[in-house]
């Protein structure tokens, strides 16, 4: 007799003994769980092999780099603060990494969390100087963006307006010309410095430099953002614009070293025109 009976009248069997259990409440259904992706870990990547990617054109200072996946650095523990940051731009770089992870010390060095613990309280922002939107290319480039060693002091009116508007526009620059070359770093312009914390293990620059030479057009710009209120107006970029002489000047740095000194006194002598964007 069971032969008679077709997969039609089975499934209709199950499907009418299914819909009887779920207006009755006797069938529970699973609730839907939220999977929450596994965050690779970290895994440090300072080598002097990425320092000829991100210095391809010169070290700024003798001082040691320190040369990470995302960018390279020189770091002043006796000021708490980067010396500069260095770092190159791809166009239309693949963003892989969602979240934003947390500031925390830098393993590379051992005052990082009295150097964080300064800030509090100070009414500074932890200003990033390789942006941390610019590493999310890597998980390991995300975190290490996110150490102590990379933030320096910046007046809010700085860091959350002109200082953002000018990452924003470099960026647009890489996406249309392919590839950038950036340097970075603070500015103190007096003797008697600012500092932060107990113990003042944080010095508050006076202002900061960020210089992107283009090198397929062989273009450079140089800007110049006093750390204070005055950088609140994010709407002309060309207002701090300076030649890199003048950044060079204030800073003892030499830019750009690996171009020549031919190169190098044709594009540092004038400030340059901000570069259009074409999309």
């Amino acid at each position: 007799p069971f032969a008679s009976i077709t997969n039609t009248q089975i499934r209709g069997f199950f499907h009418g003994l299914l819909r009887k259990s779920m207006v009755s409440g006797s069938l529970v259904l699973p609730r839907p769980q939220t999977l929450t992706p596994e965050i690779p870990p970290y895994r440090e990547t300072k080598d002097d092999a990425h320092c000829d990617i991100h210095l391809r054109y010169g070290r700024p200072s003798d001082d040691h780099a320190l040369c990470r996946l995302g960018f390279a650095l020189s770091h002043d523990q006796r000021m708490g603060v980067p010396r500069w940051v260095s770092y190159r731009l791809l166009a239309n770089r693949q963003r892989v990494v969602d979240q934003r992870f947390p500031i925390t010390p830098d393993p590379a060095f051992a005052n990082g969390k009295a150097v964080l613990a300064a800030f509090r309280g100070s009414g500074f922002d932890r200003g990033h100087l390789a942006p941390s939107f610019e590493m999310a290319w890597s998980y390991s480039a995300a975190r290490e963006v996110q150490f102590h060693s990379n933030v320096s002091p910046q007046h809010p009116s700085l860091n959350r307006r002109s200082w953002a508007a000018l990452d924003r526009a470099i960026r647009r620059w890489a996406d249309e010309r392919g590839v950038l070359f950036v340097v970075t770093g603070p500015v103190f312009n007096t003797e008697r410095k600012r500092t932060l914390g107990e113990g003042k293990l944080v010095a508050v620059p006076d202002a900061y430099f960020k210089v992107v030479y283009d090198p397929t057009e062989r273009k450079v710009l140089a800007f110049l953002l006093p750390n204070d209120q005055t950088a609140g107006s994010s709407a002309d970029l060309a207002r701090f614009l300076v030649s890199v002489d003048e950044v060079e000047d204030k800073t003892d740095f030499d830019l750009f070293s690996g171009l020549g000194e031919k190169l190098q006194a044709t594009l540092e002598s004038s400030p340059g025109i901000i570069w259009e964007m074409h999309r």
